[in-house]
């Protein structure tokens, strides 16, 4: 299987994802606009139940292969670090797609980061996404996976 070119995501905040698609024979693409949170906290601890801002939900049950963020280029995002809820970081792979720009020098790098979980494919739940921007300040992502199945991600598809 193939993965997505990296042209078609889209440079603004969101929540990336690719995901094998129902036949097993081919992978999805998965992008939804998220505005980044300031805080790290989720108000009622429940990113799913309460949505705070930066939250997507993304397919689940095994077949969320790939999950990151996008965001503009101008941003210059230093890094991106994938995460519990509580902030527990994971030791996730970074994957590169098939076009992305060789690796900038901070503050300047391709407009989006995935990564893939060590155990081979994103469990269900809620995940966070660290981001460090210049100066040192932090944004957050979260990522509820499972809450959604293909049919209703498929408005939110990237473009292809």
């Amino acid at each position: 299987m193939r993965l997505p070119e990296a042209r078609r995501i889209r440079e603004e905040w969101s929540v990336v994802g690719v995901y094998r698609a129902l036949d097993s024979r081919r992978l999805e693409l998965y992008q939804e606009a998220a505005t980044p949170s300031e805080r790290h906290d989720v108000p009622g601890g429940d990113a799913c139940g309460h949505p705070p801002p930066g939250r997507a939900v993304l397919p689940g049950g095994g077949r969320l292969l790939l999950l990151g963020a996008a965001f503009p280029g101008t941003e210059g995002v230093w890094s991106v670090q994938p995460a519990t809820p509580d902030g527990r970081p994971v030791r996730a792979r970074e994957v590169v797609l098939p076009g992305m720009p060789p690796h900038l020098t901070p503050p300047l790098t391709a407009w989006v980061r995935l990564f893939a979980a060590p155990s081979g494919g994103w469990a269900d739940g809620v995940w966070r996404l660290d981001v460090l921007m210049p100066g040192g300040s932090r944004r957050y992502l979260y990522a509820c996976v499972g809450e959604a199945d293909s049919s209703a991600s498929a408005g939110r598809a990237a473009r292809p």
